[in-house]
């Protein structure tokens, strides 16, 4: 995890271990772990809310949508079926976008109003945050450098995306959502 990391890079009092999701209800409630990093959407299909009491949100941006295909099969297609594929892809991005922060803030709504297992949700402030991003920051830099260990493109790669991801950020920041 990028926030476990984050956080044991930045000399915090962590000692971070990954465990499948699954398994972090029964290591939440046997006390093997004392926190645990995840997405929002997965607080109650893993039913965290049964073993813990608080949830922090970073709201630290959102996740990137990847596509992926294998070369060959993208060669086989015709020119009509990439272009088709390529003019998707902006309204696609928007719609998991939309649906992740939709997604998102309903789980952090009913999570507050459980009636059995409430939860409750920690805003960080604007100072928290940015610690936090600056903390995530060599995490980033480090899964970008391995990467470039397989193929040196990946440091341009990596370059582009933060430079679209902060473009959007201020976008966001002065506009809010496009929708």
């Amino acid at each position: 995890s990028h926030y476990a990391f984050a956080a044991q890079n930045s000399g915090w009092a962590v000692n971070p271990a990954r465990i499948q999701s699954p398994e972090t209800y029964t290591s939440l409630e046997k006390g093997t772990i004392a926190g645990a990093t995840t997405y929002a959407n997965q607080l109650f299909p893993f039913r965290l809310n049964e073993v813990a009491d608080f949830v922090t949100r970073p709201d630290l941006g959102q996740h990137s949508n990847m596509y992926f295909m294998n070369l060959d099969v993208w060669n086989d297609l015709s020119d009509e079926e990439r272009a088709a594929i390529e003019n998707s892809l902006e309204g696609l991005n928007l719609a998991f976008a939309q649906a992740e922060v939709n997604e998102s803030k309903t789980v952090f709504e009913k999570v507050q109003s459980d009636e059995t297992y409430p939860m409750q949700v920690k805003e960080l402030s604007e100072s928290e945050r940015e610690v936090w991003s600056d903390a995530l920051e060599p995490s980033y830099e480090k899964n970008v450098a391995m990467a470039a260990e397989v193929n040196p493109v990946a440091v341009e790669i990596g370059k582009a995306y933060k430079a679209n991801r902060d473009a959007a950020a201020k976008v966001l920041m002065t506009d809010g959502y496009p929708w």
